[in-house]
């Protein structure tokens, strides 16, 4: 009943238009890929033509592909008819099998053919066409009676066909017809319209077309009869048919006029009426092609183009070769037998659709359709080059087929998924369907059979008519043939010579070499090549900058490239190479991973190896299952594949598989690079359909290093197994049977030799063990070991071992973290039998199966749970193919595991692997000697014998891998009796000597440094080590040498030769000996870093071993953010930007807005009172003429006119405190002009013009002028003249002021400035005294000033710990008395040795200690100079004085405390607890006992306690405790040593520390105490050591860390400057850390980097500026010393008899102007006048005026 289903459904679909039977790929094109589009448009269907054809496209449009699926017209492949004869013979054998085809007809339904009406002999008498179809390879025939002119009447077009049910057949060389035609009114149905309601005709003969049974057959209510109950031999009706069916004879009545009608029709219009179908097909495929070369000839041609054109024009000129000669055939099928002629024509009119679908497809190898089977029809060995854009291995097989149909077709690919995807091509390329039926498919293997290389070597070996038959053979050759390739090649030849039907066709790439195989077959045989010039788009090549190592995780590289791809390309698919099957899933795995993680869903990967089952997406002529991009993650295989949607390769360029070592000789498997020509073909898949790109992930130095060519796989694999694979298929001609390429003759008899040795043939004829051997499908090692098994008993044992051999894969799990894998390597010890991995592997199975093969097992003892799931497998699949090869059943059940079944496994073993016998050298780095080959190989670190103490003697191993170093794999251990025996008996031909005499010999070279061991001997990854020992090989001209550092121990080991170890040794030690001095002399150079704010000094500091410093440099600042102000900051304030140095400059002031004559005083109204009694008068002010009255504006206010236009508001209050000296005004206003903008340009002018002025009306050359942008309403123009401190601004003042800018008259005063920069906290501990001491400064002054603003002082903070201190004043004088104070201010009070000559004992942790809580509680900040053994006391004088009290009665108490040493010498273990828990400098025990100081003597092992006896009490108590508590230590918890720590005379355990220089090993604890202590030199403090500790090994202690670094440093230039003090100055300033070199200061005064004062040299403090050293010395104790000492040195000196200010005359008349309060005297008598009127009037009446 399925079947019936199956088919019911196909006569459904039978009539369904193209559209509904399959879809097809239109490309999607991309309208910025022109030369892409014109590539690939050469084969690919015109859209609009395939609209005609109502195909329907799924538009994908990420894929740039060809098109290759244009419609499946053709249903079966028909047989082509040779003659006439041809013709009617094969109608006579469809008559003989009417019954048969009856029942093929109810289940299948009717063809599609040509369709016809019996009214088309009234309309169109010659318009007739024969329907039929055959099979002849199935033997099975069809009939359907069809017509195409029903729908052409009219007059039936709306009648209704009213039958009752009726039951018909016939014989009679007829088919027979058995329908059940119900009442319906659709019963008849057209390919390309609706079905239509019929009325039956009066006339059924003329009126009722075979196209209507035909539909009616396959109308949903046909009734399935079952045809085996019908009589075969019925040639009429049956009567029983009418009994049973009443309408019976109505039916055989239309049939009857049917058969009448058949013989009416004219031969000639058939044929006619079929020709013009072909013609009609032929115009349509060919106008389709026309399209494609029109718009391929319309665009620009390159070289490659025009190839794709030619070939285009070629497979025209093919398709019309091929209608014409469809055109003949129809002239010859004149037949008196219609039926005959109707089957003819539709056989013909199917092919001939069949022909258009393939050439609708523009496949390249259409072109060369008639010169290949012209070639193949001349010669018997056809060799075909070309490239898979040709598509041949698909057309091929169809045209052979059409040629050669009595043949036997046999097409042979190199693995299965290249046989099942060319099965499936081929299939879908001649049937329209990929749902066939049974008989379809069963035709199309009768006719083709697809088959692998093994397959086919069956088909000689079993079928022994093979070489009998006419059989035609295609092979598709891989690049690198594999062996069973050149045994089915070996085959053919032989048969050649037997068979003259044979005919070969032998595929290679367009890289292989043509040649060889011409001469391999051209021995009296006609052999012919063939080569198809290349269509392989153009590709570009991306290369990989570095070079691929075979160790790389190329895995990685590729899923890391594949979604580059994807992110970066819009479309086309990609094809990724790998070297195997296992690399392909973990890329796949990471790949998708990585998308999962992106949340990427337009990417799928599909995995595709050799033994891959069909996939869809390989299907050429299918539509796509999804619009994913596709990645094929392939291995060799895939070179081979043709896959339209390929644009993108990714070509790791390795290779990993067993090669045979002919040195060695042993099969290694090695991961190696590819050939170059493998690489150009894999990138030729890129451009088969389109242009595309190949990522090679390897350089392009890796690619000039690859072979140039493939060897096949006879050349490669071990001749061993070769030859046992040829015995098994040429037994007899095994040793003369000649190959493409042979083995060399050398080779070969080894291998015969070999074969003889393990039994296997003997007289070159296979004994019974090799007939055994060879029926396994194993490698021969292997099937021996399983016969082996068999015969022992162990039958089971042996498979397990060869599934395992199989599987190759990791047993136990692999860990970076070394933790967890030390605990996996312990748990492989435990697993240990035999000091075997074979028999350890054999272990661990059976407890997997005891434990039900639970995977929490395999996790608990760290085992691959996948690896044995996989060797289980395995097992069953051995158990298998022995069973149904050998017929012995295996129990798989374990027998006694007792030492007994183990010795007999480890003989048999040692039977199977004997050429692999390994003899150890005497270290594991020198691994193990194959005796057979002599190499030295080393054991996988996943072998469990890795981890045992004492390595085996004698191994024997599986395989080998060679990757940086060859590997051993798979171990088995063999006893030395097994090898003495083994000698007796003579079964081992090795030299005595290589295997017992040739083992290294140990010696020591000790102790020897880290640094030496690891730098000087490793180096990186060990390379110098490497390097050493290849010299020292060379040296002595051998390879067993061995090198072995082991810095826990401080020990080189040299394993040598007897003879050559003193050599050795001697070379080893020269290396060391010329490294250890440059190690002593080894030196470092350090930059320490000097800050204050944001200013950075660079100390670079030389630094040697021994922690000493031999240079120390100074370097220049770096200031940060205090010296990158902005502009505008540095503008207006340029002196912030200095050192401490006095500034001086002019400020020029000018009218800008001048008073407009009006203004208004304001008064309190008690004070206006008294004020209006000055209204309505007129008064005089600044030389003008004022008038007051009462302002109308405001109450208590006056209104004032006549106002001078230089007048200020100081001027109208000074006017009237002198009319009214009780009475303040509250308010004054003056009004101005109206406020205007300055422009830059007139300010450039002004500048322009004030330094015109100075330039012409002063003495002035070093200035600078500065006008600031005013605002508007600014009054008052300002700009400042900065001058250099030599130039004398007082006579430039006097001058300019007499000179106007424009109309107005300039106003000059002096300005000197000075900055200092200090501490923050000093400022802000002064804070209180500046306030007095400023205050108590500026009464003084004003007593000798008559100034309302004699200075300004601002502190600024600059940055988190600096403050910018800012004095400026009019007067110079006043700033120099101002800087003096304040420099005072800033020295602090100062505690040196004159306040006590105790004061050093402060200079300790616990003084520091307690001077930090004394300047919490007594508010004073205390600076501590550890360089000078000073202090420095900043702070209110109460305060100070407070504080110097507690410091002297803190020092006096010290007096009185105690002082005990406690001697650590028979407690060494205490020692190095206290520096554990406190550190060296015991700053933590010192604070927590209260004590003054400790000091830790590490080398004399002692403490020194000062302090108060309650604290030296609780230190004491505090060590009895910390001493209690010491255990001795646990040795099942540390790594102990034989050595002892120098510090604690402890054995060294856990972390240890070994010096370079003398190699003493110390306790980690011990030696970070000896150089935290910084005793400088730091030394050894072992006995008899005085060895300097080197810079690497205190670098080494510290933990390059650079705080701890640092540190060390500080206290290392410590130590210098304090060896150096007579020749460096500390920088005077209270907070500031600088020091000098006084070779380096030239001059007394020398400018401090750090703080950026200026420095006295002579006097030790900040530069007193304008002061010399002997005026500031004797100014320290008289404010007015400074004045005298002027006085008496100025020639001219007297005081302003106003304001008191000392003024020296240098020139000019007696009268004098003070520039401080512009006071108008006589010089001579000292005498103050109002005027210079005045005093010009007094001088010649002067009474001290000389006569």
């Amino acid at each position: 009943m399925n079947n019936k289903k199956n088919y019911s459904w196909r006569k459904k679909n039978r009539n369904q238009s193209s559209a509904d039977r399959f879809d097809s790929t239109r490309t999607a094109i991309d309208s910025t890929h022109e030369l892409t589009s014109r590539f690939t448009s050469l084969r690919m269907a015109d859209p609009s033509e395939r609209e005609k054809q109502e195909f329907q496209y799924e538009e994908e449009g990420n894929i740039h592909i060809r098109s290759f699926c244009e419609g499946r017209e053709s249903e079966t492949e028909m047989e082509q008819f040779q003659s006439l004869h041809d013709q009617r013979t094969y109608a006579n054998r469809q008559n003989q099998q009417r019954g048969r085809m009856n029942q093929r007809r109810n289940n299948r339904g009717y063809s599609r053919s040509r369709r016809s009406n019996f009214n088309r002999s009234q309309s169109r008498s010659s318009d007739t066409e024969s329907v039929s179809s055959c099979d002849s390879h199935t033997q099975f025939t069809q009939s359907h009676i069809n017509f195409n002119s029903l729908n052409k009447n009219p007059a039936y077009s709306n009648s209704v066909l009213e039958t009752p049910e009726v039951n018909f057949s016939f014989s009679n060389k007829n088919p027979t017809y058995s329908h059940s035609i119900s009442d319906s009114p659709e019963l008849f149905s057209h390919k390309f319209n609706a079905q239509k309601a019929l009325d039956v005709p009066a006339d059924p003969v003329n009126e009722i077309s075979s196209e209507d049974f035909g539909s009616a057959f396959n109308s949903q209510n046909i009734k399935q009869n079952n045809f085996d109950n019908c009589p075969k031999n019925n040639s009429y009706f049956d009567t029983n048919n009418d009994i049973t069916n009443p309408n019976a004879k109505s039916s055989r009545h239309k049939l009857n006029e049917y058969k009448n009608y058949l013989k009416n029709l004219d031969p000639a219009h058939v044929i006619m009426e079929c020709r013009q179908q072909v013609e009609d097909d032929a115009k349509d495929s060919i106008v389709m092609c026309l399209k494609k070369i029109n718009e391929i000839s319309s665009q620009h041609h390159s070289s490659m183009l025009k190839l794709h054109l030619e070939n285009l024009l070629q497979q025209q000129l093919q398709f019309e070769d091929y209608i014409a000669k469809v055109k003949g055939q129809l002239s010859l099928l004149f037949s008196s037998n219609i039926q005959d002629l109707l089957e003819n024509c539709e056989k013909i009119e199917k092919n001939v659709k069949k022909e258009c679908n393939i050439f609708k497809r523009s496949l390249p190898a259409y072109a060369y359709k008639g010169a290949l089977l012209k070639r193949i029809q001349e010669n018997r060995v056809t060799i075909i080059s070309s490239d898979s854009a040709y598509f041949l291995n698909i057309l091929l097989p169809i045209f052979v087929k059409s040629e050669f149909s009595d043949h036997y077709l046999v097409c042979s690919e190199p693995c299965r998924v290249l046989a099942e995807n060319l099965r499936k091509n081929v299939f879908q390329l001649l049937y329209d369907k990929i749902e066939t039926d049974e008989i379809d498919e069963i035709k199309f293997k009768n006719e083709m059979n697809f088959v692998t290389v093994d397959e086919m070597l069956n088909l000689f070996v079993d079928d022994y008519t093979f070489k009998e038959k006419k059989i035609f053979a295609i092979l598709n050759l891989s690049l690198k043939r594999s062996l069973n390739q050149d045994i089915v090649l070996s085959y053919l030849k032989d048969i050649l010579q037997e068979n003259e039907h044979l005919r070969i066709v032998l595929m290679t790439t367009f890289i292989d070499n043509v040649y060889k195989y011409e001469k391999y077959f051209s021995n009296k045989i006609n052999v012919t090549t063939f080569k198809m010039p290349s269509l392989t788009l153009p590709v570009k090549t991306v290369w990989k900058n570095t070079a691929l190592q075979p160790t790389d995780d190329y895995v990685s590289e590729i899923a890391r490239t594949v979604l580059a791809i994807h992110t970066l390309n819009d479309f086309g698919d990609v094809m990724a190479f790998l070297p195997t099957s296992a690399d392909t899933k973990s890329a796949s795995i990471q790949i998708n991973n990585k998308l999962c993680d992106l949340q990427f869903d337009d990417l799928k990967c599909e995995v595709l190896n050799e033994n891959s089952p069909q996939k869809s997406c390989l299907e050429l002529f299918n539509k796509r299952p999804s619009d994913k991009r596709t990645v094929f993650l392939v291995t060799e295989c895939g070179e081979m594949l043709v896959v339209p949607s390929i644009r993108y390769i990714v070509d790791c360029g390795l290779r990993k598989e067993y090669i045979f070592d002919d040195d060695k000789k042993i099969d290694v498997l090695s991961t190696t690079f590819i050939s170059c020509s493998k690489s150009k073909l894999r990138k030729s898949l890129a451009g088969s359909f389109s242009t595309g790109i190949c990522y090679r992930l390897y350089s392009k130095e890796d690619y000039l290093e690859m072979p140039h060519n493939e060897y096949p796989e006879i050349l490669t694999i071990n001749p061993f197994n070769s030859m046992i694979k040829i015995f098994q298929y040429r037994p007899d001609t095994a040793t003369t049977v000649e190959f493409v390429e042979s083995l060399p003759e050398s080779t070969k008899e080894s291998a015969l030799e070999l074969l003889k040795k393990y039994n296997a043939i003997k007289d070159n004829t296979l004994t019974d063990l090799g007939k055994n051997i060879v029926k396994l499908p194993f490698p021969a090692k292997y099937s021996k070991l399983i016969l082996l098994g068999i015969h022992w008993g162990l039958a089971y044992e042996a498979v397990i071992l060869v599934a395992f051999f199989s599987v190759k894969g990791r047993v136990f799990q692999f860990s970076t973290d070394i933790d967890r894998q030390r605990e996996i390597d312990a748990v492989k010890l435990s697993l240990v039998q035999y000091d075997s991995d074979t028999l350890s592997y054999l272990y661990i199975y059976k407890m997997w199966l005891d434990s039900k093969c639970s995977e929490a097992w395999c996790d608990k003892h760290y085992i691959n749970y996948n690896t044995l799931k996989n060797v289980h497998a395995k097992v069953n699949e051995i158990c298998q193919i022995v069973g149904e090869s050998l017929k012995e059943n295996i129990n798989q059940e374990f027998v006694n595991t007792g030492k007994s079944s183990a010795t007999s496994l480890l003989e048999m073993l040692f039977d199977c692997f004997l050429e692999n016998l390994c003899v150890f050298t005497g270290h594991y780095r020198s691994g193990y000697r194959v005796l057979s080959s002599h190499c030295i190989a080393f054991l996988h670190p996943s072998s469990i014998i890795c981890q045992m103490e004492n390595l085996p003697q004698f191994i024997i191993f599986d395989h080998m891998v060679c990757t940086n170093r060859e590997f051993l794999m798979s171990i088995t251990s063999i006893p030395p009796d097994f090898i003495t025996k083994a000698m007796v008996e003579q079964q081992i031909d090795f030299d005595y000597s290589d295997m017992f005499e040739k083992s290294l010999v140990p010696r020591v070279i000790e102790p020897v440094g880290e640094r030496l061991i690891k730098q000087v001997l490793l180096g990186k990854k060990g390379k110098k080590l490497k390097a050493i020992e290849a010299h020292i090989k060379s040296l002595l001209s051998t390879d067993s040498l061995v090198i072995e550092p082991i810095a826990e121990k401080g020990q080189v080991l040299i394993y040598a030769l007897k003879d050559q170890i003193d050599e050795a040794f001697k070379l080893v030690d020269d290396v060391l000996k010329r490294q250890f001095q440059d190690l002593v002399n080894l030196e470092q150079v350090h930059t320490l870093e000097m800050k204050r704010g944001q200013i950075l000094i660079p100390i670079e500091i030389k630094w040697l071993r021994g922690g000493q410093v031999a240079s120390v440099k100074i370097g220049k600042n770096s200031q940060g953010l205090v010296n990158n102000a902005s502009e505008t900051d540095a503008e207006e304030n340029p002196p912030d930007q200095q050192p401490c140095v006095v500034q001086q400059s002019i400020n020029v002031t000018w009218i800008r807005r001048p008073c407009n004559g009006k203004g208004f005083v304001t008064f309190r109204n008690e004070d206006f009172m008294k004020a209006r009694k000055l209204t309505m008068k007129s008064f005089n002010m600044l030389d003008s003429d004022i008038f007051v009255q009462v302002s109308r504006n405001e109450k208590n206010q006056l209104y004032i006119t006549g106002i001078s236009k230089e007048a200020k508001p100081s001027d109208l209050e000074t006017f009237f405190s002198n009319l009214l000296p009780d009475v303040k005004p509250v308010k004054i206003e003056l009004k101005y002009s109206a406020p205007f903008e300055t422009s830059e340009a007139e300010l450039e002018d002004i500048q322009n013009s004030i330094e015109e002025i100075c330039y012409k009306y002063s003495k002035l050359s070093n200035f600078e002028v500065v006008v600031p942008l005013p605002k508007p309403t600014a009054t008052v123009m300002k700009a400042f003249i900065n001058v250099k401190n030599e130039e004398d601004i007082e006579l430039a003042i006097e001058n300019l002021s007499k000179c106007p800018i424009g109309n107005a008259k300039l106003v000059c005063k002096p300005v000197y400035r000075s900055v200092i920069k200090c501490s923050l906290k000093i400022c802000e501990a002064l804070k209180p005294r500046f306030q007095k001491t400023l205050t108590e400064l500026q009464n003084k002054l004003k007593e000798k000033f008559e100034y309302d603003e004699l200075f300004e002082f601002v502190v600024n903070q600059a940055s988190d710990d600096l403050a910018v201190i800012k004095m400026l004043s009019n007067k110079q004088e006043i700033l120099l008395m101002l800087q003096r104070v304040i420099n005072q201010l800033l020295e602090g009070e100062v505690l040196n040795r004159s306040f006590s000559f105790k004061l050093n004992k402060i200079f300790c942790h616990g003084g520091h200690m307690w001077l930090g809580s004394l300047e919490k509680t007594s508010k004073v900040l205390i600076i501590e100079d550890y360089n000078n053994k000073t202090l420095r006391l900043y702070g209110t004088k109460e305060n100070c004085h407070n504080c110097k009290q507690r410091i002297l009665q803190f020092l006096e108490d010290s007096e009185n405390e105690a002082v005990a040493v406690i001697h650590l010498s028979g407690k060494r273990k205490l020692l190095k607890e206290i520096i554990k828990k406190y550190g060296a400098n015991l700053e933590k025990f010192i604070e927590s006992c209260e004590l003054q100081t400790a000091v830790l003597d590490i080398k004399s092992c002692s403490i020194s306690l000062h302090g108060s006896q309650d604290s030296i009490e609780k230190a004491e108590e505090c060590l009895n405790k910390l001493a209690s508590g010491l255990h001795a230590s646990d040795s099942s918890e540390v790594i102990s040593s034989a050595e002892k720590c120098p510090l604690c005379l402890c054995p060294a355990f856990n972390l240890t520390f070994r010096l370079e220089l003398c190699g003493h090993l110390y306790c980690s604890e011990c030696i970070e105490g000896l150089i935290d202590q910084a005793e400088f030199p730091l030394r050894c403090c072992s006995e008899d050591c005085c060895h300097d500790i080197v810079l690497d090994d205190i670098c080494k202690v510290l933990g390059d860390d650079p705080v701890k670094i640092k540190v060390l440093l500080e206290k290392s230039m410590k130590y210098y400057l304090e060896r150096h003090a007579d020749d460096i100055i500390h920088c005077p300033a209270p907070d500031c850390s600088m020091f000098f070199f006084k070779n380096e200061i030239v001059g007394d005064k020398h400018n401090c980097p750090l703080c950026q004062n200026d420095i006295c040299i002579k006097c030790n403090v900040v530069y007193h500026q304008g002061f010399t050293c002997d005026m500031y010395q004797g100014s320290k104790n008289d404010p007015d010393y400074s004045f005298k000492v002027w006085q008496k040195t100025a020639v001219e000196c007297k005081r302003c008899p106003k304001c008191n200010t000392a003024i020296e005359k240098n020139g000019g008349c007696d009268h004098m102007t003070c520039h401080t309060c512009r006071s108008h005297f006589c010089w001579v008598c000292v005498r103050e006048f109002p005027d210079a009127a005045a005093v010009y009037r007094h001088i010649p009446f002067c009474d001290r005026y000389p006569r």
